[in-house]
Parts: C-alpha cells; structure tokens; sequence
C-alpha cells in the first residue's frame, strides 16, 4: 500500500511536470519605473513580432524580432499620452497589453494572451480545441473538396474550449476544417 501511495504521488509530480512542459509559454512586458519605457522578456517563449496600436485601432509601430533576442527595449518618448494596445505576436500566441502612456511614464492596466487553436481527426470526428483569455467568437466551418460549405458552426465562448464535431453524416472524401477565433484561423485537411 505505502508503495502504491508512493508510486501515486510519483506520478501525479510526472504528469504536473508534462502539463506544465506543454503550456503554451507567453511574453513577459516590463515597465521600465520613471520611464515612457518597457522590456520585453524573450527568455521562455520564441515571439515574432512586437505592435504597437494607438486607441484608434492604428499601428503607429512594428518590430519583427530576432530569434536570438533574449530582451528587447522599446522607449516610447515620442508617443503622445492616451491608451494604447501593445501586441507581442508568436507563431501560436497573441498576447495583448492595454496600456496607458502618460506624460512620464506607461502603466499597464490588463493584459490577455490568445493561443492557435488545434484541430485533430479520428473516426470520422472532428476535435476543435482553444485557450480562449476572454468572450470570443469561435467559428468552424467545414468545406469539401470542391470548396463547398457542407458545415458551419459558430459560438461565443470563454476559457477552454472543447467541442467535437461527429461527420458520419457526411459522405467518403477529403474535406477542409477552418477554424476561427478572433485572433487566429486554422485549417487543416481530413479524409473520411
């Protein structure tokens, strides 16, 4: 019995480390104290680009980033005040600070990340699954191979998000499965 507790506890640690490996890992911004300034940490995660949005919706800057960086500082002296939206872009994250600049310095008033959303197949399923940060709108759409829409489903959700899609209805081939989430749209070819 203790040996079974102790193979339990083993195992739980295991699995705990497994989860936490394939996290999807995000950016870490810092703002710089007495400066219109902030650091971003790449050390744990391999992000692409760096955008900056003024409350308009405009791009006033973009940065692709090196692979190799490991930090990067941007100094927004030049900005006038008001809020901003900073996006840190990855392969399969967007990760969104809302931030306030004002004559001194930038404060940071919440931030959200959004990640890739997956699709697998198997037995004539379809298996959609998302990390969503906030309301989000998730739309599948599922296409033949001659690019006719033969299912559609769309939804507003939170949190994690997991849905399968049965297609034993639909006949033998290869279909196309798009899924689309506010900040990302995945496809992926399936054969029934």
């Amino acid at each position: 019995m203790k040996n079974l507790f102790s193979f339990s506890i083993l195992m739980l640690a295991f699995i705990s480390q497994i989860s936490a490996y394939n996290a999807p890992k995000t950016a870490t911004l810092s703002v710089i104290e007495d400066q219109k300034a902030v650091i971003l940490n790449l050390s744990e995660i391999d992000a692409t680009s760096f955008v900056l949005f003024d409350k308009n919706g405009t791009r006033v800057y973009s940065q692709e980033i090196e692979k190799f960086d490991t930090g990067v500082k941007y100094v927004m002296n030049y900005l006038p005040t008001g809020p901003y939206n900073i996006e840190i872009h990855g392969d399969n994250f967007v990760e969104v600070y809302h931030a306030i600049i004002t004559k001194d310095a930038i404060e940071i008033e919440s931030s959200e990340a959004h990640f890739r959303p997956s699709i697998s197949a198997t037995n004539n399923k379809v298996v959609v699954d998302a990390e969503l940060a906030e309301k989000e709108d998730v739309e599948v759409s599922i296409f033949d191979k001659k690019g006719y829409l033969v299912y559609s489903f769309n939804d507003h959700k939170t949190g994690n998000y997991n849905r399968v899609f049965d297609l034993n209805k639909l006949k033998k081939g290869q279909y196309s499965v798009v899924v689309s989430t506010d900040y990302f749209t995945e496809s992926s070819t399936i054969s029934l």
